[in-house]
């Protein structure tokens, strides 16, 4: 239950965090440095219903809100990944303590060819997007800003509708049945994504989900793309079946941020530097890259420091990066001057702990920046 004490002190400490941030993005020089860590709590499972999502978020915010971070806290009508899968026709899948998930409905290329572009008012979970932002509305006022919901890629919806080994073929055997469809997913993110944007009003939060710095009450634009597919293809597959669909949506929205779990590698990151309208990225990091820190990381792949660090220096774009163990270490590696890099420490049970090391980051950007 959330008290209208609950939301003020809230609001409040929304506003404090803004205002360090906004002194970052003024001037992103690596002393003003934010530092990121941040509860998700119950929040990727316990979705069903906008009431249990709202309960879960407001139980996260105010345990992330007790500790000492520089995260932006926003409410997200988060209802799993397959919310434009389901709006084509996947089936939504739902079980008690774990994400919701859906199905493949294309298994061949004729199945493909009959594809239509459907109407997002006739979609269950859309529907549920919708009725959670109003929800929220209701519940938080404008004292906690609203973001939209987790939007794959065009790339990745695809991904989650059609099977894998027939999709890749198609590439390949008939690409403009493969670019129509992406061009149908493409249409439909605009769409949904502006009725959104509508409807949460001057109390929007973006770009969102876990890009690089969301700010609060629609003091930027753009958009959070999730991209996981980017990282098993080549750059020339990226090239042409996924670079011009985020443009897409960049020139519509003002602008994306791309994740991507998994490793990026140096020829990706180039490819994905000339995406037009492309305002950030968020990745993984990780001394030695590897997956005993997939639970805690939320990737099976991190990447290691070095590589992010020579692909993303000297390019002016913030970088997003999930730190694993020794994180202090980690940030001396990727440390270069001319990177504009974000860190997010992972969350400890332990207040104490993670009070101390926010501290012991902010002493190591400290200590690089040479203060």
């Amino acid at each position: 239950m959330v008290t209208k004490s609950d939301l003020d002190w809230i609001k409040k400490k929304i506003e404090e965090i803004d205002s360090r941030v906004e002194k970052f993005w003024k001037n992103p020089v690596w002393k003003d440095t934010p530092v990121l860590q941040v509860s998700s709590g119950r929040m990727y499972y316990d979705c069903r219903t906008s009431e249990s999502s709202f309960n879960a978020q407001i139980e996260s915010i105010k345990e992330t809100l007790s500790t000492k971070t520089d995260w932006m806290p926003f409410l997200e009508p988060w209802h799993g990944t397959g919310v434009y899968a389901e709006a084509f026709g996947a089936k939504y899948f739902w079980k008690e303590n774990d994400t919701p998930w859906t199905n493949f409905i294309i298994n061949s290329l004729e199945e493909a060819r009959k594809i239509k572009k459907p109407d997002w008012k006739k979609s269950e979970i859309m529907n549920l997007v919708l009725s959670s932002i109003r929800y929220f509305k209701k519940m938080a006022g404008d004292n906690i800003p609203i973001s939209l919901t987790d939007t794959q890629s065009p790339l990745d919806n695809a991904m989650l509708m059609w099977e894998t080994n027939s999709f890749i073929a198609a590439c390949y055997d008939e690409p403009e049945t493969v670019h129509w469809f992406l061009d149908l997913i493409t249409e439909l993110i605009i769409e949904f994504s502006l009725v959104q944007i509508k409807e949460i009003g001057q109390n929007i939060a973006r770009p969102g989900h876990n890009a690089a710095l969301t700010r609060p009450w629609g003091k930027t634009a753009g958009i959070g793309l999730s991209d996981d597919f980017l990282v098993t293809v080549s750059p020339k597959f990226y090239d042409e079946f996924g670079k011009r669909y985020n443009e897409k949506i960049a020139d519509a929205l003002g602008g994306v941020v791309i994740h991507s779990c998994g490793l990026w590698s140096r020829d990706m990151i180039a490819k994905v530097l000339e995406t037009r309208g492309l305002m950030g990225v968020e990745l993984a990091i990780s001394e030695g890259g590897k997956s005993s820190l997939q639970y805690t990381l939320g990737d099976p792949n991190p990447n290691p420091p070095e590589t992010i660090r020579d692909g993303f220096k000297e390019t002016e774009l913030p970088v997003k990066g999930r730190l694993g163990n020794d994180p202090e270490d980690v940030l001396g590696k990727i440390y270069h001057k001319d990177l504009i890099f974000i860190p997010q420490i992972m969350w400890e049970e332990d207040k104490r702990t993670r009070n101390k090391n926010y501290e012991g980051m902010h002493r190591k950007i400290e200590e690089l920046a040479g203060i």
